[in-house]
């Protein structure tokens, strides 16, 4: 097994199964334009609108399938989620912070949490508007 394959998810309106080694295939039917430098740690599509995001371990967020959207941790991105709407990005990584990026308006990235360690995991809770993150540091947020 590929030491870069770290997750696979089945979207039920696709009709293909998506990997990270999606973007090193050379036989795709669709290929992105830029792909990441380092090997890709995450897959997140958008529930409402046709953006997939791709984190990887050059400390990219990039859009798939727009060449110039990405933005920039300072170290490895390991994931990220959408919000319930689909208009905004939440990122996380070793940098220890969670990036929120109102993609969709176009407007900037802001960090919106620090921890003392890297982040594990982000999630999104629609019901309450509310944004969960897991981190090294032992705590829940």
């Amino acid at each position: 097994m590929s030491s870069e394959f770290f997750s696979v998810r089945h979207f039920p309106t696709l009709t293909m199964l998506l990997s990270p080694s999606f973007f090193r295939s050379s036989s795709l039917l669709h290929q992105v334009a830029q792909p990441p430098s380092d090997s890709v740690s995450s897959l997140s599509f958008s529930p409402k609108a046709n953006f997939l995001i791709a984190t990887s371990w050059d400390n990219q967020v990039n859009v798939a399938s727009t060449p110039k959207a990405s933005i920039t941790h300072d170290q490895s991105v390991l994931c990220s989620t959408w919000n319930d709407e689909g208009m905004i990005v939440c990122s996380r990584g070793c940098d220890k912070q969670v990036k929120m990026w109102p993609l969709l308006s176009g407007g900037q990235p802001m960090t919106v949490a620090m921890h003392d360690a890297p982040i594990k995991e982000v999630a999104w809770i629609p019901e309450m508007n509310l944004l969960a993150t897991r981190t090294w540091d032992k705590t829940l947020n």
